[in-house]
């Protein structure tokens, strides 16, 4: 399933199957073909929930109109700004019209608390789509929305979360460049897009205790993950797209980064879908 960073939030709702976005306090993801959705943590102001917006359905010109089951995790929330809680409220009173249309399903994952009298918030909107339930863990909401293999996709969203918590903005800004163009991805080209010198981000990158050739590295190995997925792609064939230097290369740094050869990694991906 693994799915690909997104450069901007305008680059995932142009092409949002299979990716996700990150902001300062959230990340909103689109299954290939499946459910869209969301998670929350920490505390989101108002700067960060106007972002988040953006993404959830609209009838405005540039926004997520695919119709979809969706998924909204408010585990990981530990409290919210007012200004934040009223842009959630204005824009669903206003886009009512748009979820009846697009959201065909509503699933509300919630650990207690705030969190609760959040996804009760939702889930007393009568004129959102008819079926909206509280979940408290993301595979039965998963599985609800009509999800194939909703632990792995639960296991992945758990998996983001972590990683975008603790990942410094410049990792992610270079992830999301990287994710672009991977087979040709080099240092000059996304400190270009990054607007800054290589040295600038090489030096960013130390303060961090890591390096371009270890990110570039997680990038690739994340993507072939996902390509694994496809029983009929070769090994050489997704090496070559990825832009390691050989097939070999390839199994080593993917057994370096997730524990396992390419090939094992094909069965297990395949056999969890």
């Amino acid at each position: 399933m693994e799915l690909a960073p997104s450069r901007s939030l305008d680059a995932f709702l142009e092409e949002p199957d299979g990716r996700y976005f990150a902001g300062s306090c959230f990340f909103t993801f689109c299954v290939r073909d499946g459910v869209t959705g969301s998670l929350l943590w920490g505390l989101p102001t108002r700067d960060g929930a106007a972002e988040l917006v953006r993404s959830m359905p609209s009838a405005g010109p540039g926004a997520m109109t695919l119709r979809r089951p969706r998924y909204l995790d408010l585990r990981y929330i530990d409290g919210i700004e007012t200004g934040a809680l009223e842009l959630f409220a204005t824009h669903v009173a206003a886009q009512i019209e748009a979820y009846q249309r697009i959201v065909t399903k509503f699933a509300v994952v919630h650990r207690g608390g705030l969190g609760l009298a959040m996804a009760a918030g939702f889930s007393s909107l009568s004129q959102l789509p008819s079926e909206v339930a509280l979940f408290s863990t993301p595979e039965s909401a998963l599985s609800w929305l009509g999800v194939r293999g909703p632990d792995r996709l639960a296991q992945e969203i758990d998996a983001l979360h972590a990683r975008l918590q603790d990942s410094s903005p410049v990792v992610l800004a270079l992830h999301a460049v990287l994710a672009a163009d991977l087979q040709r991805a080099e240092i000059d080209g996304a400190a270009r897009a990054l607007g800054q010198s290589v040295r600038t981000l090489q030096r960013k990158l130390r303060l961090v205790k890591t390096t371009f050739q270890t990110e570039l590295a997680r990038c690739r190995v994340h993507a072939a993950k996902r390509m694994l997925e496809d029983r009929d792609r070769a090994l050489g064939e997704i090496a070559r797209e990825l832009g390691f230097s050989s097939q070999a290369h390839l199994s080593t740094l993917f057994r370096r980064h997730a524990g396992m050869t390419p090939r094992e990694g094909r069965a297990r991906f395949i056999g969890a879908t």
